[in-house]
């Protein structure tokens, strides 16, 4: 997931994909449409009302995760959750197997919610400049139905905030919505669980979010 001063596809992310979430944004290339993520259960599912986050909620992040987006191939891998936070790594690639792009993450319990930070670099392990000083941040305090909102952001003035779903087994995906400063709009970067059946049948390419 790559998430810059002008947004890009990470965290996480996917980055959130650009996490990612992103850092699981939008990368040399902008994408998205103009449609921003609710925290809206499916049609015809009566759901909890919202509650509080805690670490436990991203336990199914645990694992190696793949994603392919415009020529690009996006791992990432995150540690089980241990004393309040998940730390995981991201890697880029192109399809020639360069690596592009390299990403540090953790996930926190703080007081009313959790906090994602991360932070990019490039091949050489030389962070962006806009993230020299300190990462990016978001902060979510909002969960239901396997998905948490992160609606505070720090970091990147472009990025309005945040959606991670983890409600599908062996799919983590990140939704990001922009500024209306930069035209709003959402995207989503969708990772398959490496040695899922699901990820030995199909690629799951990022796509707009309907």
């Amino acid at each position: 997931m790559k998430i810059r001063t002008t947004i890009g596809v990470s965290l996480l992310a996917c980055a959130i994909a650009g996490v990612a979430l992103a850092s699981r944004a939008q990368p040399e290339a902008q994408r998205g449409d103009t449609q921003q993520p609710e925290m809206r259960p499916p049609t015809g599912i009566v759901t909890p009302a919202h509650r509080v986050p805690v670490i436990g909620d991203f336990a199914p992040m645990a694992g190696h995760w793949r994603t392919e987006a415009q020529g690009r191939v996006y791992e990432e891998v995150w540690l089980p959750p241990r004393n309040g936070q998940m730390t995981g790594a991201m890697r880029s690639f192109d399809a020639d197997g360069k690596l592009l792009l390299l990403e540090l993450l953790t996930i926190a319990e703080i007081e009313g919610g959790v906090e994602y930070r991360l932070r990019h670099f490039d091949a050489e392990m030389t962070p962006w400049e806009s993230e020299a000083e300190s990462p990016l941040i978001m902060r979510g305090s909002r969960f239901v139905d396997g998905r948490v909102l992160f609606d505070e952001v720090e970091g990147a003035d472009t990025l309005a905030g945040a959606i991670i779903d983890l409600g599908t087994p062996d799919r983590m995906s990140f939704v990001l919505s922009f500024s209306k400063d930069t035209g709003g709009g959402a995207f989503r970067l969708t990772f398959e669980r490496i040695g899922s059946e699901k990820a030995a049948d199909e690629e799951t390419p990022a796509t707009p979010e309907d």
